[in-house]
């Protein structure tokens, strides 16, 4: 009986249609590989790094805006701290994978770091999908990292 009084309060309330709705949002973003399709060449809002990681994380999985930083280690070095971040990913504890977020720290010609989407995990490094901050009108394209600069991944959640 419960059950059914909160199934005609939400039907009136327009939640079971926003509930299905949502489903059927999910259902309709792009995997990663056709998010890579679409994208590749192509400059991704300002061409930064992070905003590629983060149209990414918005277009294939709805997370949306997780807090501005100065650069992508940021995203990284807040994991704990940013409820936002802890809210739509998971930090990964063994090796990225495919479509996980990695995150490369700070060397002495780039201040801010860098983040990268999964590609494929080649052993000693990662092929990616990436953009270059400093030429954020290149596009983005695919690269290799190794684990040199490595710092950590987050693996984003499906909203």
């Amino acid at each position: 009986m419960l059950q059914l009084l909160i199934k005609i309060i939400k039907s009136i309330f327009g939640i079971v249609n926003a509930d299905k709705n949502k489903e059927e949002e999910k259902t309709m973003r792009p995997t990663q590989d056709e998010y890579y399709e679409k994208n590749v060449g192509k400059k991704v809002r300002d061409g930064q790094c992070v905003a590629l990681a983060r149209d990414y994380s918005e277009v294939c999985y709805g997370i949306p805006h997780t807090g501005s930083v100065p650069g992508a280690i940021d995203i990284w070095k807040t994991r704990n701290t940013n409820p936002n971040i802890k809210r739509y990913f998971d930090i990964v504890e063994g090796r990225p994978e495919k479509g996980d977020l990695v995150f490369f720290n700070a060397s002495n010609t780039n201040q801010w770091g860098h983040v990268a989407i999964v590609r494929e995990d080649r052993g000693n490094g990662f092929n990616v999908f990436e953009s270059d901050g400093f030429n954020p009108n290149a596009g983005s394209r695919p690269g290799f990292w190794d684990w040199t600069r490595y710092a950590g991944a987050l693996r984003p959640k499906m909203q």
